[in-house]
């Protein structure tokens, strides 16, 4: 498994990547219950198309210090992790819901 953290540079793009991986064990014999893996990103909702290349360029590297200086990765952090342990976003590989959820009965 493969992890990402923190903030790169690509000369017309600067971005923050985390990617988290887990997995749940049974303590009692070793067995992997379950195991995922979520990715989030500082660019998922940017577009830049519209933006000449000096200004891309320019707007990268601003990104690149200030995401740095602020550690953006923390921020995307909580957003891999939410999206890897949410249960209720439904898609596949999210953990399950425990027994003690009022939802666990309805997803059986």
């Amino acid at each position: 498994m493969s992890t990402q953290y923190g903030t790169s540079y690509r000369v017309i793009n600067s971005e923050t990547r985390v990617t988290v991986n887990a997995r749940l064990v049974n303590l009692r014999n070793g067995k992997q219950l379950w195991s995922g893996a979520a990715t989030a990103s500082s660019n998922e909702n940017s577009n830049n198309s519209s933006s000449g290349l000096l200004s891309m360029v320019i707007n990268a590297a601003i990104a690149q210090i200030a995401d740095t200086i602020s550690d953006k990765g923390f921020d995307i952090d909580a957003i891999a992790n939410t999206r890897l342990l949410s249960a209720a976003t439904g898609q596949n590989g999210n953990i399950l819901y425990g027994p003690r959820s009022p939802q666990y009965a309805s997803r059986r």
